[in-house]
């Protein structure tokens, strides 16, 4: 019998809530490797933007500052290779692409002095102008779209979701709770602990939400439809790779979904994605009405 490398409540996990994790997958000694790379890494694109930053990728853009071979075996996991190819084999089959085609590999750190958030969103539906939205829902439908790779170097509590929210539109509650687009983000105002506090809020203010957390080494796939958050604080030390699982009807989404522009070339006003829903007519009714009776 063939020896099982996904548990049936992972893959219950990866389809049904749209994110599996796979514990303590990376080797201590290959996590040490990786450890002296990522801080190389910060040092270079820290001198390269003459500021702090959060994000380095691809790591190949930076061959005279990282040794990418702990990364090569990072890819070549066997443990992880086994995992992904039976979770992934059915849905995907001959459409996945090789790890080797695809240079992406990025590295995700913490701010350098104050704590924020990205905002609640679904990528590309919520942070793109111009966006065909129907295009991207039917998209998103496929499992072999939108596939976002974390793997921490260090214990990371950044990440929220709301578990399922990829295999369906919005509901009448996050309708209510984030009608308007593009979606604000909280205010970063106080202390590090007050603004820490108002983003736990914010995080938790969106209906199902839950964190993601991660110890060092483990492995995180997540489809990025789903609606998720990155909370992010500079007192706890982050250095997690980043990437993705990318399929051929993904790069043809990539290169193929129109972006609609105005006369002048640029993406025009990003749509509202629940337009004619009934909730969210409800709340511009309520909006009018209540200009009205001001006036």
């Amino acid at each position: 019998m063939m020896a099982k490398h996904v548990s049936e409540e992972q893959k219950r996990s990866y389809f049904e809530d749209g994110f599996v994790v796979f514990p303590g997958i990376i080797p201590e000694d290959l996590l040490q490797e990786l450890r002296i790379e990522a801080e190389r890494g910060r040092a270079a694109v820290n001198a390269k933007n003459g500021r702090p930053s959060q994000r380095l990728q691809p790591l190949v853009d930076y061959p005279e500052h990282i040794n990418m071979r702990p990364f090569d075996r990072y890819q070549s996991l066997e443990p992880l290779r086994l995992a992904l190819a039976e979770l992934l084999e059915e849905p995907f089959g001959e459409d996945i692409m090789p790890w080797a085609t695809r240079p992406t590999i990025g590295i995700l750190y913490e701010p350098a002095d104050r704590p924020w958030c990205t905002s609640w969103h679904r990528d590309y539906r919520d942070v793109t102008r111009g966006l065909d939205l129907d295009a991207w829902f039917t998209a998103s439908q496929d499992i072999r779209m939108f596939n976002q790779v974390n793997c921490p170097l260090y214990d990371d509590e950044s990440l929220w979701v709301v578990p399922g929210s990829h295999a369906r539109e919005d509901t009448d509650e996050e309708i209510r709770r984030f009608p308007d687009r593009p979606i604000p983000a909280p205010a970063f105002e106080g202390s590090i602990e007050a603004c820490e506090e108002m983003i736990r809020e914010y995080a938790l203010s969106m209906p199902g939400a839950v964190l993601v957390p991660l110890k060092a080494g483990d492995y995180l796939l997540y489809r990025n439809s789903l609606w998720h958050i990155g909370v992010y604080s500079p007192r706890l030390k982050r250095a997690t790779i980043h990437d993705g699982i990318f399929s051929r009807p993904q790069l043809m989404f990539y290169a193929r979904t129109p972006i609609r522009r105005g006369e002048d070339g640029k993406p025009i006003a990003m749509d509202n994605p629940n337009a004619n829903q009934p909730a969210y007519r409800e709340i511009m009714e309520a909006r009018q009405a209540e200009i009205e009776s001001e006036g």
